[in-house]
C-alpha cells in the first residue's frame, strides 16, 4: 500500500518514529509536514525520510481556517496524484477529509477531548479514529485503546535513557529541573497560567539546582538567558535530558505527560483540565499546584518523589496500558485485511 503521513507538530513525529521503520518494510510511505517551529529539522534529524512541507502553523483564527482549506485541497491533490490507498495522522482532520473526498481510508489518532472542534472533526472524517479509553465517547468509526499517545515511543521496551546526553550541558543526573514553556498563543492554552517563571527559577538555583528550559516561542529566549540553560532545539536525546531531571515544570500537556510516563515527578501549570490526563493526576504522576506555585514545586524538589512516582509507574506500564505503537501497526493491519 501506499501510505500517506502528515504530521502537524513535534510530538507527532515520536508518535510515529518506531512505527514508519515497519510500516517501510511492507508500505510505500509519503510524508506531508506542516511546519511548525522547527519541525521538519526534527523530522530530519529523528526519520531521515523524503518529505514534502505545505502549509506551516498559524497563530490567528482566520488564517488557521484559511490554512486548513488550502491543506486539505493540496492533501487531496496529492491522494490522487501519487495514488495514496491509506492516509495516518494524529489530530489529521485536515488529511482525512481529503482522503474522505478521495474516496481513501483514513487513520487517525488523537487525545484532546476538550479542544471540541478538533476532535469531532477528526471523527466525522475519519474511516478508523482512535483514541485514549480514558475517553468515554463511542461511535461507528471509534477505536479505544488503553494508554497514552507517549507511550508510541517512551514504553520501556522502546525507550533506553542515557546519561551521555547532560555532558554537553554540563549537568548531573538529579541536579537540575527541567522546564518546558509552550506559546500561549496556541488555541488549545488560552487559559494557561501568567506567572513569573524567572522568580522562579531564581528560586530554584537558590535550592541548589540548575533550569534547563526548553522554549517554544524562540522570540522569548532573551527573557530567561541569564537566568537557565536555554536549550537550542532539537537537541540529540531530549527524553534523557527529561529522564534524569530532578523534576519537570511544563505548561504544556504533552510533556507533562511524557514526565509522568518516565516517572519523573511533574508539574503541570498549562490550565488545562484534560480528561486524558486525570488518571495521570489521581495517581499522582502529575501534580497541580493548588495553592503557592512556587511553594509547592520547591517541596517536590526536595523531597524525593522519584522513587515513588517509578514504583507507581511500573505497575501500570507494561501491564494495564499499551504500547502504542503496536496500536498503530495493528491498526494499519485492519485496514489491510479489510481492502483485500
Amino acid at each position: 500500500m501506499r501510505i500517506l503521513i502528515e504530521l502537524y507538530h513535534a510530538a507527532d513525529v515520536n508518535f510515529f518514529k518506531n512505527a514508519i521503520p515497519e510500516l517501510k518494510k511492507k508500505h510505500g510511505l509519503y510524508v506531508v509536514i506542516r511546519e511548525r517551529g522547527k519541525l521538519s529539522k526534527i523530522f530530519e534529524k529523528e526519520i531521515g525520510l523524503p518529505y514534502t512541507i505545505y502549509g506551516k502553523h498559524e497563530n490567528e483564527l482566520p488564517l488557521k481556517i484559511l490554512d486548513f482549506i488550502k491543506r486539505t485541497l493540496f492533501n487531496f491533490r496529492f491522494i490522487r496524484k501519487r495514488d495514496i490507498d491509506l492516509t495516518l495522522s494524529f489530530s489529521g482532520h485536515g488529511i482525512t477529509l481529503a482522503a474522505k473526498l478521495a474516496g481513501v481510508p483514513s487513520i487517525n489518532f488523537y487525545d484532546d477531548f476538550e479542544y471540541k472542534i478538533n476532535f469531532h472533526l477528526g471523527r466525522l472524517f475519519s474511516t478508523a479514529y482512535y483514541i485514549p479509553s480514558f475517553i468515554p465517547f463511542k461511535g461507528r468509526n471509534i477505536h479505544h485503546f488503553h494508554g497514552y499517545k507517549e507511550l508510541a515511543y517512551l514504553s520501556p521496551d522502546r525507550f533506553k535513557p542515557s546519561p551521555k546526553a547532560l555532558k554537553q550541558y554540563g549537568i548531573i543526573p538529579e541536579r537540575y529541573v527541567f522546564v518546558r514553556l509552550i506559546s500561549s498563543t496556541s488555541l488549545n492554552y488560552q487559559t494557561e497560567v501568567l506567572f513569573d517563571w524567572n522568580a522562579l527559577f531564581s528560586r530554584i538555583k537558590g535550592a541548589g539546582y540548575l533550569v534547563v528550559l526548553s522554549l517554544e516561542d524562540k522570540r522569548k529566549e532573551h527573557l530567561f538567558e541569564k537566568s537557565c540553560i536555554v536549550l537550542n532545539e532539537p537537541v540529540d536525546d531530549i527524553y534523557s535530558l527529561m529522564f534524569h531531571a530532578k523534576a519537570i515544570i511544563s505548561s504544556g500537556d504533552t510533556m507533562i505527560r511524557e514526565a509522568a510516563l518516565m516517572g519523573v515527578p511533574a508539574v503541570y501549570l498549562g490550565g488545562r483540565d484534560m480528561l486524558v490526563n486525570r488518571e495521570l493526576v489521581r495517581l499522582g504522576l502529575i501534580r497541580i499546584p493548588k495553592g503557592d506555585i512556587t511553594k509547592e514545586i520547591l517541596d517536590i524538589i526536595h523531597k524525593d518523589y522519584k522513587r515513588k512516582t517509578r514504583t507507581t509507574l511500573s505497575k501500570r506500564v507494561g501491564t494495564s496500558w499499551v504500547d502504542t505503537t503496536d496500536v498503530i501497526l495493528e491498526a494499519v493491519r485492519d485496514i489491510v485485511k479489510r481492502r483485500r
